[in-house]
């Protein structure tokens, strides 16, 4: 199994925007994978063709001030 895992981006606090793009054996991004990237603007995922499960807590957690 290929997963985006919990708090995957940690150390990146400052990501503005982040592609998750032609990833062939991506099949799972876990719960709170983007938790704490509080500067995101953008997030992009796409062309992943194995991904088929996105929990609905993925994208809890990311604590920007303005919306993606």
């Amino acid at each position: 199994m290929n997963t985006v895992h919990k708090n995957a981006f940690r150390k990146y606090q400052n990501l503005e925007e982040l592609r998750i793009d032609k990833c062939p054996n991506l099949d799972l991004i876990d719960k709170f994978a983007f938790k704490g990237l509080q500067k995101l603007r953008m997030l992009t995922i796409s062309n992943n063709p194995k991904l088929t499960h996105i929990y609905k807590a993925t994208f809890a957690g990311i604590g920007n001030e303005d919306s993606l």
